[in-house]
């Protein structure tokens, strides 16, 4: 298991889980078949002891054009790109994603999906009548607009 560690920032540090890294989050979706919402928490999914072993076997490089589209304000790419190499050496093609799902690029095809997931976020803490205003409201942007913040924040009261 990789231990913590503290970044320092002039006067300030932060501790950091190693569960923060490109190669956990890499992982994680093809062996859940999901992206967890304890993706970097050291609960559920996080502890699973298969993660640390395969994390050993990656190696993370830097694509400079990646980083420097990320900070070019007319891109913002979060490009990740993705190489499979197996023992024998062989590799399978390698998968590049300049603009993943959430970007505001492919924020059209991101947005049903988003619904979904907000649906599905829903149904663990409201019931269904609750749920129903919830959305009824959060679907309508002119109902959402004038509403007040006070009874906005009522709907999710438990």
């Amino acid at each position: 298991m990789l231990e913590a560690f503290t970044l320092e920032f002039g006067d300030s540090a932060v501790t950091v889980s190693p569960r923060l890294s490109v190669s956990y989050a890499a992982l994680l979706p093809p062996m859940t078949k999901r992206v967890p919402s304890t993706l970097f928490t050291a609960t559920g999914v996080a502890k699973d002891p298969r993660i640390d072993k395969l994390r050993a076997k990656i190696t993370c490089v830097e694509d400079k054009r990646f980083t420097r589209d990320y900070h070019d304000p007319k891109k913002r790419s979060i490009a990740n790109a993705l190489t499979v190499e197996f023992k024998d050496g062989s590799k399978l093609k390698e998968v590049v994603c300049e603009y993943p799902i959430g970007h505001k690029r492919r924020r059209a095809e991101g947005m049903p999906i988003l619904v979904e997931k907000f649906k599905t976020n829903l149904a663990r803490r409201f019931s269904d009548k609750q749920q129903k205003a919830i959305l009824d409201v959060c679907m309508d942007p002119a109902k959402l607009e004038a509403m007040p913040v006070n009874q906005f924040v009522d709907l999710f009261a438990v």
